[in-house]
């Protein structure tokens, strides 16, 4: 399925940069909506690539017949898009967790609730895939989440050890939401 990269606002303007799966882009642009979000920007991601027609013979596509669950006959050609995002290397280093968790621990001493700390953070972020962790952990509190929840999404990026020293420093500071 197609991936989209969109800028989408709330009702009380705050801006969210996220991607989203979906099969077309006007039905990205109704998966925002019914969350509440108007849609800024909406852009494919190019992370994929599409095998068209590689079997044809005779300028005629072989088509693949499954059946679904209401045992109907669908025809589906091979014009699937595979996901080639593991040639970029985008894996986060264990070396880029320390330094995350160095200046979070730095910036929680100085007083700074979570969200400027992320927001700090982020702008100083080296890897793109942490970036963008690190961006959707921030909208996740945005919207009333705990760090920790959204942290708890990604337990290949984030250890189990580090989620639980965050949720333990969130849940003791006067019930801490934003802390």
């Amino acid at each position: 399925m197609p991936e989209f990269k969109y800028k989408a606002m709330d009702k009380r303007g705050n801006v969210f940069t996220s991607t989203l799966q979906a099969k077309t882009r006007i039905d990205c642009i109704n998966i925002l909506k019914r969350n509440k979000l108007q849609p800024l920007d909406i852009v494919e991601t190019k992370n994929t690539i599409k095998f068209e027609g590689i079997l044809k013979t005779n300028e005629n596509t072989q088509n693949v017949k499954i059946n679904d669950k209401d045992d109907k006959n669908v025809s589906q050609t091979l014009n699937q898009e595979v996901d080639l995002s593991f040639l970029t290397g985008n894996k986060v280093k264990t070396r880029d967790i320390i330094i995350f968790l160095q200046n979070l621990l730095v910036l929680k001493e100085a007083n700074f609730n979570n969200i400027d700390a992320l927001n700090m953070i982020i702008k100083s972020t080296e890897s793109k895939k942490l970036k963008n962790i690190l961006h959707e952990t921030l909208v996740g509190i945005e919207s009333g989440e705990y760090m920790y929840e959204t942290m708890e999404k990604y337990p290949k990026i984030f250890p189990f050890i580090v989620t639980n020293i965050i949720k333990v420093g969130e849940l003791s500071r006067n019930n801490g939401r934003g802390c």
